[in-house]
């Protein structure tokens, strides 16, 4: 159940956040440019990821139990991971 939760957050509530922060994006400081660039590209390494392990047949994982955790959790951690990393080197 907790899988599904981080599931429909990185689907729904990483794009709109991110939806959120860019919107007048020049205007922001520079700690909000770096969470929104970090966010957007951990999200793109994340969603690369979320595919292969999707979209790869089950024979292929001998641990069943990566394979879920890449699934439901890759999104909300690469773009939480990315928008740490972001934050840390922002630029002003």
């Amino acid at each position: 159940m907790i899988g599904i939760i981080a599931f429909l957050g990185g689907i729904i509530a990483v794009p709109a956040l991110l939806t959120w922060a860019g919107h007048k994006l020049r205007s922001r400081s520079g700690l909000v440019r770096g969470l929104f660039w970090g966010g957007v590209i951990g999200y793109a390494v994340a969603m690369v990821a979320f595919f292969v392990a999707a979209f790869a047949p089950p024979v292929l994982w001998p641990d069943a139990s990566m394979r879920q955790l890449v699934v439901y959790w890759g999104l909300l951690a690469g773009s939480g991971a990315g928008a740490a990393i972001g934050a840390v080197r922002r630029r002003e």
